[in-house]
């Protein structure tokens, strides 16, 4: 049975990403995580409806010991195997408005919003991995080559980060292609 973790799924993109492949992908075990379990309703509704394939733990991408704590629990839970690790958790800025301005960064922002785009999804690789590693090689290659590779961990950013297309000060930018740098 193939197993994929979406970091990011109480809401947005992964969400979708949790229906799309409980509906798509035959026997998956989905491992839906977000920073807190007990506020996500569309993500316990849907887990209602596939009680046996999708789980639900805590994980918040700023908090080393909570990655950690949540790769100790999938690893317990699931045999120790990862078949696709999507890292989609990400902020615009803690306020929820993204800076205009120069006179709108401070350092509190930045580093609110470089720890969730950019060195969240690095610290969840360095946790996951061993399970990544673990991984039957069901998703990202046909069946055939099934052996050549575990797994997959895609890191999804935004429109928001490219430079000359994102309408913001690049706060966000900035964060943004750190992430698409690092894999």
């Amino acid at each position: 049975m193939p197993a994929c973790l979406v970091q990011g799924a109480s809401r947005g993109i992964g969400l979708e990403f949790c229906m799309y492949l409980l509906r798509g992908v035959p026997n998956i075990t989905v491992i839906a995580t977000c920073r807190n379990p007990g506020g996500a309703t569309d993500l316990r509704a849907l887990q209602a409806k596939n009680p046996s394939n999708l789980h639900i733990i805590p994980l918040d991408v700023i908090d080393e010991s909570s990655i950690k704590q949540a790769a100790n629990e999938v690893k317990q839970h699931n045999g120790g195997g990862v078949d696709l690790l999507i890292n989609c958790a990400g902020i615009l800025h803690p306020s929820g408005r993204g800076e205009t301005s120069l006179r709108d960064v401070s350092s509190q922002g930045l580093l609110t919003t470089f720890s969730t785009n950019a060195i969240g999804p690095l610290l969840v690789g360095k946790y996951f991995s061993p399970l990544l590693q673990k991984g039957t090689g069901a998703f990202g290659q046909h069946a055939q080559n099934k052996q050549t590779h575990a797994a997959v961990m895609a890191n999804i950013s935004a429109k928001v980060g490219s430079i000359t297309d994102n309408g913001m000060y690049q706060v966000r930018s900035c964060s943004q292609q750190s992430v698409q740098c690092s894999t």
